[in-house]
């Protein structure tokens, strides 16, 4: 699986602590609420020092349940990502190849880590709130401190996300004119491969 995708895992449902500021349950508010979302978006990637590896324009789109159309659109290295809720394929144009992965789902697969694409899951978050004005950092469970990510939340909307791997590696993903439950429709997240390329399937 390329690198691109690897910033993984949809969070679903947030655990919800006993006392929350004001702050706190307005944001997990909005985060429960989410049922579509779209946005051009930059990408910046970082080393373990800070220093800027790369930055990464393109445009996503969400939907419950289970769907996302994540599109990387460089030049020279373009590539597709869609999500049926069922089938994931990652398209790459230079390349002339999809990858297709078959009883896909959101919350093993890719694109975000924060917003929740399946209604029902057990997986339990933390939110908690940060020094920084509009931060707020998301845990997998009390127990579990190397999963986190921040969050910068403004004016009823989900301004950028930020996480760092175990490596040291950070990425952060700008969000530009956003929409919150816009009208998105199933097809939107289907893919039909071009003729005359490489087809391949996970078999894992």
């Amino acid at each position: 699986m390329p690198d691109k995708i690897s910033f993984v895992v949809a969070v679903i449902i947030f655990f919800t602590p006993p006392y929350l500021t004001a702050g706190q349950t307005n944001f997990l508010d909005y985060l429960r609420g989410i049922d579509s979302f779209q946005s051009d978006f930059v990408e910046h990637r970082y080393s373990e020092t800070g220093q800027l590896i790369v930055s990464v324009e393109g445009t996503c789109k969400l939907m419950r349940p289970g769907m996302f159309r994540w599109h990387y659109l460089e030049t020279h290295e373009e590539q597709l990502v869609v999500s049926d809720g069922n089938t994931l394929w990652v398209y790459e144009p230079e390349l002339e190849q999809v990858f297709v992965r078959q009883n896909h789902s959101a919350d093993n697969a890719t694109i975000l880590k924060i917003f929740g694409l399946e209604h029902g899951s057990d997986q339990e978050y933390l939110v908690e709130e940060l020094n920084d004005a509009n931060w707020f950092r998301l845990r997998l469970s009390l127990d579990d401190s190397n999963f986190f990510l921040d969050v910068e939340y403004v004016d009823m909307s989900i301004k950028s996300v930020r996480s760092i791997d175990p490596s040291g590696f950070s990425t952060v993903i700008e969000f530009v004119n956003s929409k919150t439950n816009p009208q998105l429709k199933a097809s939107e997240f289907q893919f039909v491969p071009p003729s005359d390329i490489d087809i391949i399937y996970d078999q894992s």
